[in-house]
């Protein structure tokens, strides 16, 4: 019963630790439960988005999310969350609720379920799930106490609220789980070729096809000389008109009124952080401090080097004087930091810091040419680094084959006893700063600068962080600007006018999306976007001054683009290139069917449209490079299948139009038995089956995204 008693002791716990990743599956239960729906068909958006139709109910999503940010003030061991770790938890738990929201409406289509019994065994079975053997088993023995398990699951309904409320999670998790693997199971079953597929897919890889042709290419006509009227690209447009869907989207300019600290704000700051400077030394509960006086971080253990995102900050922890000094306070990313060093000791390992250029072996088929070649690459390098004004860092950007370090002019970091192979390491282990080795290893030879002596110092301290923040007169100001602007504008030109007469500068965005977190540099903007996406906003509707970030914004909309079919005037400029383009084609295709209609063989063709007879080799299906005129796809798919000195009609390419004849088809003889190669081909795409079912299943859920409504 050990392990049904850690599960009653720590329910809380584990649910915060399971996360992000169960809370999408138990949004699916929601909805099998039709708790997630509104019911309400109208287009007005009720909810947080729809899917199939569907309201979403925001509350659903909120509680998902407030539970997702509270697993991250966890792993942040409660400090701030910025603004992009929202935002991506929010993306998070909106991709796992659709995807799960999308598979759940196809499974119960299909009628795929999971019995009582099928969780038993996922939990207590002879090969439990993966999450079962990680959050079931007994931490010492490492096994699932199954009767125990099984008499807590049968018991459930006694069991105390958040013991419940941890099975249903872990049990939604399962069931979930559980429905994604027989629907990928059902899904991957498909995947089979024939042999007359397989056959088909073998000659598209290996018949190739040597050709002569006569090319035409469409630079060789001025575009002057091509005429486009209204009606040629109205009828393309309506032909190609999937082509011009978009999305949602408004154009806005806007001016802004910053709300920055001043730099009395920051004295103020400066000020408030040196008078915490005494009360700090002297506490005696240093963790409660830094969170209660600021936004920093405090942990409890002992710290190596490499640890400080600083370095010039990490020397003056790692060389103070004694225990209790303090570091800074000292600016950095808008904020003053104030480093308490409580306790040392030493490890019972060394650390090490050193930097090096890698030269691996090539891939010669002779291995020891091949590392003695790389020994003598590197030898030179290393008897360069030996010089007196060597710069060993460019010489290791210009030369590391270590993609890693070398652009970090080969710098390693700080590293533990024992993370490098060993040659590598006994030499770092044996020198000190400024000793330079070369030394070969199974990743090739590498010339060693160490940057640092070793150390096994350890270090406890406490940050405290206080972010500079804005003042009220400094907000006042910039608010106080942003309403005198605001009372000048009563519409777009007044808005023009204004900005001018103020010396504001406008700033243009263009097609911007309701969910967008970052526009321009405004960030977490949801208030522009929510006024933005309004009903009652329309074209060269203004503003009220926002709060956006660090300014206040007034804005101006400039376009309202809905949903659907970019009209034909918004794109008659682009239109007039492309249809240009095709009437190119169809004069050059025209001019070589009557070249070919009057004449019998290549020659007299080329030489009727002004051009040459050119040859290429290899053409396939696979391989449309066409020599000296680069991938032809449609000239390679018309060749593919073509008889022996036939030429053929006019193939209209991307480069040009061409008519061609086959020279030589290089047979190949199909492999009798296609085993082999049809389970690599099948392998192939089991990859992407996967991935392709939930594409679709997006694309009919017709997913609605109104977050910007709420957030």
């Amino acid at each position: 019963m050990a392990t049904i008693g850690k599960i009653r002791q720590r329910s809380g716990w584990v649910i915060g630790f399971i996360g992000i990743a169960m809370l999408g599956f138990i949004a699916t239960d929601l909805l099998k439960n039709k708790l997630f729906f509104s019911g309400n068909s109208s287009t007005v958006p009720k909810g947080i988005g729809r899917i199939y139709g569907e309201d979403i109910d925001p509350q659903a999503f909120r509680d998902e999310y407030d539970q997702a940010i509270k697993n991250q003030k966890m792993q942040n061991k409660g400090g701030e969350i910025t603004i992009e770790q929202q935002n991506q938890i929010s993306d998070q738990i909106w991709a796992q609720l659709t995807d799960e929201l999308e598979l759940s409406h196809e499974a119960d289509k299909l009628g795929l379920n999971v019995t009582g019994e099928e969780i038993f065994d996922l939990c207590i079975g002879p090969n439990p799930d993966p999450i079962a053997q990680q959050y079931l088993s007994d931490p010492k023995t490492k096994q699932i106490d199954k009767r125990g398990v099984k008499n807590f699951i049968e018991n459930i309904q006694e069991a105390k609220p958040e013991q419940q409320e941890f099975w249903r999670s872990f049990e939604t998790y399962l069931v979930n789980d559980r429905i994604k693997a027989k629907y990928k199971a059902m899904i991957t079953a498909s995947d089979y070729f024939t042999d007359l597929e397989m056959e088909d897919i073998y000659i598209a890889k290996n018949k190739t096809y040597d050709i002569q042709f006569v090319p035409v290419l469409y630079n060789t006509i001025e575009d002057s000389t091509v005429q486009v009227t209204d009606k040629d690209m109205k009828d393309y447009y309506d032909k190609h008109k999937e082509e011009y869907k978009r999305e949602n989207s408004r154009t806005m300019e806007y001016v802004s009124f910053d709300d920055r600290p001043s730099h009395s704000d920051t004295l103020e700051t400066l000020k408030s952080i040196n008078a915490l400077r005494e009360p700090f030394k002297n506490t005696k509960d240093d963790s409660s401090f830094v969170v209660l006086n600021g936004t920093g971080s405090y942990s409890n253990t002992f710290q190596p080097r490499g640890t400080f995102d600083d370095p010039k900050i990490e020397d003056s922890i790692f060389n103070y004087k004694k225990d209790g000094d303090f570091i800074g306070p000292y600016y950095r990313d808008s904020a003053f930091n104030l480093i308490k060093i409580i306790d040392h000791k030493e490890d019972t390992v060394y650390y090490y810091r050193a930097s090096h250029i890698l030269i691996k072996p090539a891939n010669d088929p002779d291995k020891k040419k091949d590392s003695t070649d790389a020994y003598e690459k590197a030898k030179k390098l290393y008897e360069e680094a030996q010089k007196p004004d060597a710069n060993f860092a460019k010489m290791a950007t210009e030369n590391s084959e270590d993609d890693g370090s070398a652009s970090k002019g080969g710098d390693l970091g700080w590293f533990k006893d024992g993370a490098m192979v060993k040659p590598f390491m006994d030499a770092v282990k044996n020198g000190e700063k400024g000793h330079i080795y070369i030394v070969s290893s199974k990743f090739g030879t590498h010339v060693i600068k160490i940057t640092e002596n070793k150390t096994n110092k350890l270090v406890k301290a406490g940050q405290l962080i206080k972010p500079v923040m804005v003042g009220s007169e400094t907000n006042d100001k910039a608010y106080g600007l942003a309403i005198s602007f605001r009372t000048r504008t009563h519409d777009a030109n007044s808005y023009d006018e204004a900005s001018k007469n103020m010396h504001l500068t406008k700033r243009l965005l263009e097609k911007i999306q309701p969910n967008q977190h970052d526009i321009n540099g405004l960030v977490h903007p949801r208030e522009l976007l929510r006024w933005a996406f309004k009903d009652d906003t329309k074209e060269g509707s203004i503003s009220d001054p926002m709060r956006i970030t660090d300014r206040y914004v007034v804005a101006k909309m400039v376009r309202i683009m809905p949903e659907g079919y970019t009209p034909f005037e918004d794109v008659k400029a682009d239109l007039k290139k492309i249809v240009q383009q095709e009437k190119k084609k169809q004069m050059i295709a025209d001019k070589l069917k009557d070249a070919a209609e009057k004449n019998k063989s290549l020659e007299t063709i080329a030489a009727a449209v002004k051009s040459s007879v050119n040859t290429s080799q290899g053409v396939g299906f696979e391989i449309p490079n066409i020599q000296a005129i680069g991938m032809e796809p449609s000239l390679a798919g018309a060749v593919f299948g073509s008889k022996l000195n036939e030429i053929s009609q006019p193939v209209k390419g991307n480069a040009g139009a061409f008519v061609f004849k086959v020279t030589h088809i290089n047979t190949i003889k199909p492999p009798t038995n296609y085993d082999r190669d049809r389970k690599m081909q099948m392998d192939q795409t089991k990859n992407n089956l996967d991935l392709d079912a939930m594409g679709a299943l997006k694309k009919l859920a017709d997913i609605k995204d109104y977050r910007y409504l709420y957030y």
